[in-house]
């Protein structure tokens, strides 16, 4: 499998909807990762990570900019 990239992060899993179905209308499938610490502690304190495939993070990004949720300063953890 090839590498996942963590390319933006929430703090309540509601919030990932609308970038995750923004990415998967375009064809990119999309992971969230940590969202299980949510019902434990009500928000995930690290953050909710929606992370997509190494090699469509550039086209990603430029997605998540256009839909208004992602400024150009904004770097993404590898």
């Amino acid at each position: 499998m090839e590498k996942l990239i963590t390319i933006i992060s929430f703090f309540h899993i509601h919030e990932t909807g609308i970038p995750c179905s923004l990415l998967e209308s375009e064809g990119i499938e999309c992971f969230v990762q940590d969202a299980m610490s949510v019902p434990y502690t009500g928000l995930a304190v690290s953050g909710i990570k929606i992370q997509v495939k190494e090699s469509d993070v550039p086209r990603a990004m430029k997605i998540l900019k256009d839909g208004g949720f992602l400024e150009d300063t904004i770097s993404f953890t590898v």
